[in-house]
């Protein structure tokens, strides 16, 4: 068994501690109904609940679509071997929280005195930023 289908077991098992009866259903994934990915009109509770609605509010506000997202990429994928909801799950909380940034990469960086905002990002300026490939 590979590395990722070890993680897809894990993960179907693990759903009924971490999301929502509806959520656990199978959700449909490249045309095919899978058991580690959450059902369909759930898939934003693949981020954590603190971070979900800022976060799809973030991407929203910058036209940047989830990788192999619902509703027309504008949601999150429902595939809980996503990379990218991993990422916005451990990095959003730093958008808006330079202590919290500089608290970690200062561990690999110990010359970081002080995270600046993104003034790129205008006119929602956040001292992280996530990439998007275009529409």
């Amino acid at each position: 068994m590979t590395f990722r289908d070890s993680e897809k077991e894990k993960y179907k098992k693990l759903k009924p501690k971490l999301f929502s009866l509806a959520a656990q259903g199978e959700g449909n994934y490249r045309g095919r109904p899978r058991s580690f990915c959450l059902a369909d009109d759930y898939s934003s509770e693949n981020l954590y609940e603190a971070n979900r609605a800022p976060a799809i509010e973030y991407f929203r506000a910058r036209n940047i679509t989830w990788h192999d997202g619902l509703d027309k990429r504008r949601l999150p994928s429902n595939h809980l071997c996503c990379s990218q909801s991993c990422c916005v799950n451990f990095l959003y909380p730093m958008t808006t929280n330079p202590k919290l940034l500089a608290g970690i990469f200062q561990h690999f960086y110990q010359s970081l005195a002080e995270p600046l905002l993104i003034d790129e990002d205008k006119p929602l300026p956040k001292y992280l930023a996530f990439e998007w490939i275009g529409a």
